[in-house]
């Protein structure tokens, strides 16, 4: 092999199993998500081609023990490859949380700004830890939280809130558009 093709391919093979790496590992972020989200078709779909590219990662490592550079790109890659899949996770913002705040200051802004959204939001009495409160709940899809951060923001800065997620709804007010449909597990469809 002359000297140049040698001189590149010890740049490429480094460079293609750091790319392996950063790709299977994101996988593996979003196949424990789909896992958590109870879906089954894509976290299998997902797995197959994660231990696929996997397995050529590791073919190249194991063709190539004498290397540290391999080594230190496969290790490079599995960092980095934590790093994108929670990015892709938090861009897909699948699932849906429930947001709870304990307030002693009127709400009805609140409340008036999540309806408006077409959110359900419920409000309770409750008897605080310094008097009476009032418990705002608001069960949305994660791509909203946003929006009802901001609004807590605005309306109740500085209250103590939480946010949760959940594994699965019954039946409520929420605002389908067509990616929320699909983000719906069947036995909530209609």
């Amino acid at each position: 092999m002359p000297t140049d093709d040698l001189e590149l391919a010890l740049l490429l093979v480094p460079l293609a199993i750091f790319a392996a790496r950063v790709v299977d590992v994101s996988f593996g972020t979003m196949r424990i998500v789909f896992i958590a989200r109870d879906l089954a078709l894509p976290a299998a779909v997902v797995g197959f081609f994660e231990s696929l590219i996997w397995l050529v990662a590791v073919t190249q490592i194991i063709q190539n023990l004498s290397s540290p550079v391999y080594y230190i790109a496969y290790a490079g890659g599995f960092a980095a490859g934590n790093y994108v899949g929670i990015q892709i996770e938090r861009r897909l913002a699948l699932g849906m949380v429930a947001v709870q705040l304990t307030t002693q200051r009127p709400s009805d802004d609140l409340l008036t700004r999540l309806r408006q959204r077409g959110l359900g939001a419920t409000s309770v009495q409750g008897e605080g830890a310094t008097g009476p409160v009032q418990v705002i709940q608001v069960v949305v899809m994660r791509r909203h939280l946003r929006f009802v951060l901001d609004s807590i923001s605005d309306t109740h800065a500085g209250e103590f809130f939480t946010v949760a997620p959940v594994a699965r709804v019954g039946h409520g007010v929420f605002p389908m558009g067509r990616r929320d449909r699909l983000a719906v597990a069947p036995w909530q469809r209609k």
